[in-house]
């Protein structure tokens, strides 16, 4: 896995990219189909942008519900390696 710039966004700007109402955003967080956020401190979070592109195109290419929740699950495996290749 190289190096990339990571971009963070906030909720407004996550949740509006799934058109979704907040609950329903949070929901499927919960669910597994949208990355959760990351803690920037305090009560601060945010969104990993190039992981909301990923849901986003996965959804476009018709993808199912189970095979996002992999995606998701594959997407937040990473983190931890970029926290490796950033030790």
């Amino acid at each position: 896995m190289q190096k990339q710039s990571i971009q963070l966004i906030r909720r407004p700007e996550s949740q509006g990219q799934f058109s979704h109402s907040k609950t329903t955003f949070y929901n499927h967080i919960k669910l597994g189909i949208i990355p959760p956020p990351i803690n920037l401190g305090g009560r601060s979070v945010a969104w990993v942008k190039h992981e909301i592109d990923a849901v986003i195109n996965a959804r476009i290419a018709g993808q199912t519900d189970n095979e996002i929740k992999t995606l998701v699950t594959q997407l937040v495996a990473q983190r931890k390696q970029y926290k490796e290749l950033c030790a």
